[in-house]
């Protein structure tokens, strides 16, 4: 009985390191075919660039590396596995489970290690951006004090009743309502004599002027506009939308004497409502002597510099990890796969030249990625501490 239980649990065994083997061996299939595929379509993009193109691709810093370093990997591991097999034999080489026991315990230290170093680095990278995200909300509030200010410009009709014959803001909210600053200025597909006619028609100046106020709105909807502040993280590309709208309407302004007449125009109770939010996004009242100057200066200073330093401290917020991180992941990553491959080799009971073949090739992998991970270190301590990005704005 107690021989039939002992047999089954070998079966048992036997049967969980089949399958633990046969999924592995499948993971590595899946991986290879993805990196075959990737391979092909790469190959194939790469046939379809002219020289030009080519020779820009290989300039590429972060892909020079890769090849750099899968180069120099393969080199090592197949040179090591050469030097072994030329200098030992399966005869005399024994049982390999002291040196697959001793490849562990250094294995599973250099990857607490690495470990420890990514965590570190993952956790001080987002304490980081949470103390620039802070910078950065205080800025969007003031964009979207901006856009309410640029909301309600936009809806006076007084304002842009610019001739008794001429109002812009009609023409556009009844004949072209879809139009917007960027279709009008970049649509190639439109044919040139209906482009001459719209830009009859809404006025070269000032109906770019109206498009770039609809455009700093961003498409919200108008109810949007009546709360004091919205929590929302502005993307790169609507940054720079709102840096070329911005530009447009303070450029109408600048060539119209400040908008002077256009202001006159406005109602009271307008005025007051802007005049609030001036002092909101700038700290200071408006001098209402010159209300056109200063609402002019305030299109001016978003286009030219402020929204230049929020496009700056949200492109960092939104940038990768550095390379060096995501080469240590992947030394990692090599790691784990050979930690657990010396374990089956470990536990499965092989013939003794399967034994000592794969044997070698864990320590050839071993060595190769030890090599990648001196090349990571290296690489870190000269990149790693130069500082060539401005942090404070």
């Amino acid at each position: 009985m107690n021989s039939k239980k002992l047999n089954g649990l070998k079966l048992i065994l036997f049967l969980y390191s089949f399958c633990s083997v046969a999924s592995i061996i499948c993971l590595f299939s899946l991986v290879v075919f993805m990196i075959f595929i990737k391979t092909i379509v790469y190959i194939k993009n790469i046939l379809n660039l002219t020289k030009a193109k080519f020779i820009k691709l290989l300039e590429d810093e972060s892909l020079r590396g890769i090849l750099i370093r899968i180069a120099l990997f393969l080199f090592i591991v197949t040179a090591s596995f050469k030097l072994l097999f030329s200098f030992s034999t399966y005869q005399s080489f024994g049982s390999s489970n002291e040196i697959l026991g001793l490849l562990i315990k250094v294995i599973s230290v250099i990857v607490a290690v690495i470990v420890s170093y990514l965590f570190a680095k993952l956790f001080s990278e987002r304490k980081e951006r949470i103390g620039r995200k802070q910078e950065i909300d205080i800025l969007a509030k003031k964009v979207f004090r901006l856009q309410r200010l640029s909301y309600r410009i936009r809806f006076s009709h007084e304002f842009w009743q610019i001739r008794t014959d001429y109002n812009p803001k009609n023409i556009i909210d009844y004949n072209y309502k879809k139009l917007t600053l960027e279709s009008y200025r970049y649509n190639d597909k439109r044919p040139y004599e209906e482009q001459l006619k719209i830009s009859s028609e809404i006025g070269s100046l000032a109906g770019q002027a109206y498009l770039g106020l609809k455009g700093l709105e961003n498409e919200e909807h108008s109810f949007v506009f009546i709360q004091d502040f919205n929590l929302k993280t502005f993307s790169l590309d609507e940054l720079h939308k709102f840096k070329e709208c911005a530009h447009f309407f303070g450029t109408f302004l600048y060539k119209n004497n400040s908008g002077d007449a256009c202001f006159n125009r406005m109602q009271t109770i307008d005025k007051d409502y802007i005049d609030d939010l001036y002092f909101k996004i700038m700290d200071r009242k408006i001098n209402r002597k010159q209300f056109g100057t200063d609402i002019t200066d305030l299109y001016s200073f978003f286009s030219e510099t402020f929204l230049d330093n929020l496009y700056y401290l949200t492109d960092l917020n939104e940038a990768r990890m550095s390379k060096l991180f995501y080469w240590a992941l992947q030394n990692v990553v090599v790691s784990l796969l050979l930690l657990t491959m010396s374990l089956f080799l470990l536990i499965i009971d092989l013939n003794p030249v399967t034994e000592y073949v794969f044997t070698l090739l864990a320590v050839s992998i071993f060595v190769g990625n030890t090599v990648d991970l001196v090349t990571i270190i290296y690489n870190a301590v000269k990149t790693e501490l130069k500082i060539d990005k401005v942090y404070k704005i």
